[in-house]
């Protein structure tokens, strides 16, 4: 997604991640640099409250919990979750 707003969910150790809006389209972009896997819990709020997301690159379903967002990025990788 090129144009929209983008605000910042993680910046730590090796990791970012970033949502961004641009009308009904959001997207949530986690990128890993470690060398090894991550557990995350982003909130996603307000931009992003649907409690059903997909991983855009291989459509696995996952799901919101009290508004927050687990998952495990693997090492070196890229996750992009939407609707």
């Amino acid at each position: 997604m090129r144009y929209g707003s983008r605000r910042t969910l993680l910046r730590a150790n090796d990791c970012l991640s970033f949502v961004r809006a641009y009308f009904e389209a959001h997207v949530i972009a986690i990128l890993n640099r470690s060398k090894s896997p991550r557990d995350l819990v982003l909130d996603p709020s307000p931009e992003m409250t649907e409690s059903q997301l997909k991983n855009l690159l291989s459509n696995e379903e996952i799901g919101l919990k009290d508004g927050r967002l687990s998952v495990t990025v693997p090492a070196s990788t890229a996750l992009f979750i939407g609707r």
